[in-house]
């Protein structure tokens, strides 16, 4: 031999990996959420208690959060248990707060509704080992004054104990009031690596 023979052979492939989602989805005003899946679920030390989503540019005039805090220890009303920092285009920010007895309140049944907030959900915790118990969500709205066009949502537990649940973020579009509703896989941290054109 005087030389080396290459072959090329084809290789067919075919991969997708994107998170868990499951059907069933529930709406609250007009953002849609899972109560058994969430999108912020952590405590103080958990790196899980912060993420950043893609807000895609929309030009929002308000942000619906549904979530919930469970363990915590030694909260006052109207303390600020979570932050969402809404960032535009121009690097600009804005920090809401979600305080404890006015934007969100606990995951357990029992508690108050929060002042500032609606039920979003109010049924049976999804535990995939051991018994049910009853559980709720808590909806707000926050408005976005004036509006922003956001390309990224950032959300953090600020307590010292306990655990964020956050189960829907939206942003309505001030112009046709459409809400583009964030899931797990507008994290930040998720990137596509390749996508089909169909």
């Amino acid at each position: 031999m005087t030389g080396v023979q290459t072959c090329a052979l084809p290789i067919y492939a075919r991969y997708a990996v994107v998170p868990r989602q499951q059907p069933g989805s529930l709406v609250f005003n007009d953002t849609r959420f899972h109560p058994a899946e969430r999108l912020v679920f952590g405590g103080p030390q958990n790196p899980a208690s912060a993420e950043s989503f893609r807000g895609d540019n929309v030009n929002a005039d308000r942000l619906t959060v549904v979530s919930a805090v469970d363990g915590l220890t030694g909260v006052e009303k109207g303390q600020t248990v979570a932050e969402v920092t809404l960032v535009g285009l121009d690097g600009d920010e804005r920090r809401y707060g979600l305080r404890y007895g006015l934007e969100l309140t606990t995951y357990r049944r029992g508690s108050p509704n929060p002042e500032n907030a609606l039920w979003a959900y109010y049924g049976p915790a999804f535990v995939p080992r051991g018994p049910s118990f009853g559980s709720q969500l808590s909806g707000t709205i926050l408005p976005i004054d004036p509006p922003m066009r956001v390309t990224r949502i950032d959300v953090r537990f600020l307590a010292d104990a306990g655990l964020l649940m956050v189960h829907g973020l939206g942003l309505r579009d001030a112009q046709t009031f459409a809400t583009r509703s964030i899931v797990s896989n507008d994290r930040v941290k998720y990137q596509p690596v390749y996508e089909d054109l169909d």
